[in-house]
C-alpha cells in the first residue's frame, strides 16, 4: 500500500490499487461515496470469482461425493467491512497533506512548491474567477473570488482566494509573485485593461506592458447576442474577421493542403471549404496551423462599425442602413439590447487590443510530425488569457458545493499542477 495512505487510528487500510485509482477519480469531481461503492462491488465480484473457482474445481475433477457449499457471503470469516463515502474523503484529506512516503514531503506541499516555481519571461495573465468558490463555504472562509494568473507556458503561477476583487485585496500576493528573480515578463495581459494601469509598474519597475486580453474583449460582443439565431454563427466568424486577419502565409498553406488532400481525407473544393468558413468548424480543425494577427486599431473599429450594420435590424435616422434580418423562427432580432453599448466600448479599447511584440515571438512553432503528409507546423499563442480561462474553466466544472476548506485546497492545488 502507499505509506501516505498508512495513517493511525483506522481499522483497516486500502490497497495501492485501489488508492491509485482513488486520487483519479478524488480529482474528477471528489466523489467519496463512489469509491466506496467501487470497494464494495470489488469484493463482491471476488467473492463470486472464488464461488465460481470452487465449484469448477469440483466438476473438472468429476469427484463422486456431493459438493459441500460454499462459505455464505458475510459470513463469520468477515468481521470489517469497506469504509464509507466520507471515511474516504477524510482519508484522502489526511494523505494529502502526510509526508510519510519516500521524498519525504507531503502532496499538499510539493504542489504548493511547484506552483511557486514557476516562472515568466515574456507574457502572463492575470484575472478573477469566482465559481470555484462552490468549493467552499464563503461565509466560512470570508472570500467572494479567487484571483490567479497564467504563464506563457500555461501554468498557474499563483491562485488565491480573497475577499474583494480590488487590488488592495490582491496586492500582496502580486508583490510576492513580482519578487520571484524568476519572474520577469515583459507583458500583462488582463481582462479590465487599462484600468489598475498605474498599480503593475509599481511591481515591475523594469517595465512592464499591459494589454487587454483577446479572449474577454471578443466575450463582451459575444454574449449580448441570441445564440439560438440562425444568423449566430455567420456573425462570429465575421466578428473574428473584424478584430484579427489570418496570417497570409499560413492560411494558404491550409488552403492548399485542403485542396490537395494532404489535410484530411479528401480533396476539398472552393465551395465546402467557403462553406466551413461560414461556420466554426474551420476555426476548430485548423485554427491551429494559422497564426492570428491583430488588426491596427482604426481598421478594427471601422470593421466593428461594418459588422453591427451588418446585423441589425433597424437604424435611427441619420444611420447607415440596416442589412440585418429578423430570425424566421422565432421573430427575435441577433442583438440585444446590450449589443450597441458593447460595440461603443470595444471601439473605444481597440487601441489596447494589439500585439507588443513580433509576430514571430508571439507563438511557440511545433514542427510537423514527419509522417504528416501536409507537412504544416502547429503554433501555440503566446496570447497567455486563453490559458488562463481555460483552467477556470476546469475549476468551475470542478465545483461540488461546500466542501471542508482543507480536502479543497489539496483538490485544487492538484488542478493547477496538472
Amino acid at each position: 500500500m502507499e505509506c501516505k495512505y498508512a495513517v493511525a487510528n483506522r481499522n483497516s487500510h486500502i490497497a495501492k490499487n485501489a488508492t491509485t485509482i482513488f486520487d483519479q477519480i478524488m480529482t474528477t469531481y471528489a466523489n467519496g461515496d463512489l469509491c466506496a461503492r467501487l470497494l464494495y462491488n470489488a469484493m463482491n465480484r471476488a467473492y463470486l470469482e472464488r464461488v465460481s473457482s470452487y465449484y469448477s474445481y469440483w466438476k473438472e475433477h468429476q469427484r463422486s461425493q456431493p459438493v459441500d457449499p460454499y462459505i455464505e457471503k458475510d459470513g463469520v470469516f468477515m468481521r470489517s467491512y469497506p469504509p464509507l463515502g466520507e471515511s474516504i474523503r477524510d482519508l484522502f484529506d489526511v494523505a494529502s497533506s502526510n509526508d510519510q512516503n519516500p521524498w519525504n514531503i507531503s502532496d499538499k506541499e510539493r504542489h504548493t512548491r511547484e506552483t511557486q516555481s514557476v516562472g515568466c519571461r515574456l507574457t502572463f495573465a492575470q484575472d478573477h474567477t469566482f465559481d470555484v468558490l462552490k468549493n467552499y463555504m464563503p461565509k466560512k472562509i470570508g472570500a467572494t473570488a479567487l484571483w490567479d494568473c497564467a504563464t506563457e507556458t500555461g501554468e498557474i503561477a499563483t491562485a488565491v482566494l480573497v475577499p474583494t476583487t480590488k487590488t488592495k485585496h490582491f496586492a500582496h500576493a502580486a508583490k510576492r509573485l513580482a519578487d520571484r528573480s524568476h519572474f520577469n515578463p515583459q507583458v500583462m495581459y488582463s481582462d479590465t485593461w487599462p484600468i489598475k494601469k498605474d498599480f503593475w509598474p509599481l511591481l515591475f519597475p523594469r517595465g512592464i506592458e499591459g494589454r487587454l486580453g483577446l479572449f474577454h474583449y471578443i466575450q463582451r460582443i459575444t454574449k449580448t447576442l441570441r445564440k439560438k439565431h440562425v444568423d449566430y454563427h455567420e456573425a462570429i466568424t465575421k466578428l473574428l474577421d473584424a478584430v484579427y486577419s489570418y496570417h497570409s502565409e499560413d492560411f494558404e498553406a491550409v488552403i492548399t493542403a485542403l485542396k490537395m488532400g494532404t489535410l484530411g481525407r479528401k480533396k476539398h473544393s472552393d465551395s465546402e471549404i467557403a462553406e466551413m468558413r461560414r461556420t466554426r468548424l474551420f476555426r476548430q480543425r485548423y485554427a491551429k496551423y494559422i497564426r492570428k494577427v491583430i488588426r491596427q486599431s482604426e481598421t478594427m473599429t471601422q470593421l466593428l462599425d461594418d459588422w453591427f450594420v451588418r446585423f441589425k435590424v433597424s437604424a435611427s435616422d441619420g444611420a447607415r442602413e440596416a442589412q440585418g434580418r429578423v430570425d424566421p423562427r422565432a421573430q427575435q432580432s441577433l442583438f440585444t439590447a446590450e449589443t450597441k453599448g458593447a460595440i461603443i466600448e470595444c471601439k473605444k479599447k481597440a487601441r489596447f487590443l494589439s500585439d507588443p511584440l513580433p509576430l514571430s515571438d508571439m507563438y511557440h512553432v511545433i514542427a510537423p510530425n514527419p509522417n504528416a503528409t501536409h507537412k504544416l507546423p502547429q503554433y501555440l499563442s503566446r496570447r497567455v488569457e486563453s490559458k488562463l480561462e481555460s483552467f477556470h474553466d476546469n475549476l468551475s466544472h470542478f465545483a461540488n458545493c461546500g466542501m471542508r476548506s482543507t480536502l479543497c485546497d489539496n483538490l485544487n492545488l492538484i488542478i493547477i499542477t496538472h
